[in-house]
């Protein structure tokens, strides 16, 4: 569940994006430390505000290396997914690394997702790479606490994935 595109839509919702920067930056120290770069070394970066059925649920910051990144620099981003540009391009994603935390909004993602300051978040960062282990893209979504449950269904004897649902609400 790395396409927010795709999980909205298998689940009833349609998908939305309004791209508020796409282009080349300094990569971040978390992003370095993922992407294999030195901080501060370019990046492309994608910072969007995702939708689903036309209201803002999440803040979506996307860091990809250069060679991976330069795919989408001349890509319409708010209207097709960006992974399946991707993929269409030979770029691979094999693996997912998930962490889930809590986090508030800060003034300027409160103003693009028409909340107050501090509204709680839940932060979804993922470290995605190929299969040969090489990264991909490293990426924090800011949801909206309100609009996702999560729930985990185990079977005995195996692991089980988290499943992350949004609600109507």
């Amino acid at each position: 569940m790395y396409s927010v595109t795709h999980w909205l839509r298998e689940r009833g919702f349609e998908p939305g994006a309004s791209t508020l920067w796409l282009g080349r930056c300094p990569a971040t120290e978390r992003g370095a430390e993922f992407l294999r770069v030195e901080p501060g070394s370019p990046v492309i970066f994608v910072h969007r505000v995702r939708s689903a059925n036309g209201m803002p649920i999440a803040i979506e910051r996307m860091f990809f290396p250069v060679d991976v990144g330069s795919h989408i620099l001349n890509f319409d981003a708010d209207n097709e997914s960006i992974h399946d540009h991707l993929r269409k391009q030979g770029v691979e994603f094999d693996n997912v690394n998930r962490e889930l935390s809590l986090a508030s909004a800060s003034e300027e993602d409160a103003r693009s997702l028409n909340v107050e300051p501090a509204t709680p978040l839940w932060r979804l960062h993922l470290d995605i790479s190929d299969h040969s282990g090489h990264p991909v893209e490293c990426t924090e979504i800011l949801y909206l606490g309100d609009r996702l449950t999560l729930g985990m269904t185990s079977v005995r004897g195996t692991t089980s994935p988290l499943e992350v649902k949004l609600s109507e609400g």
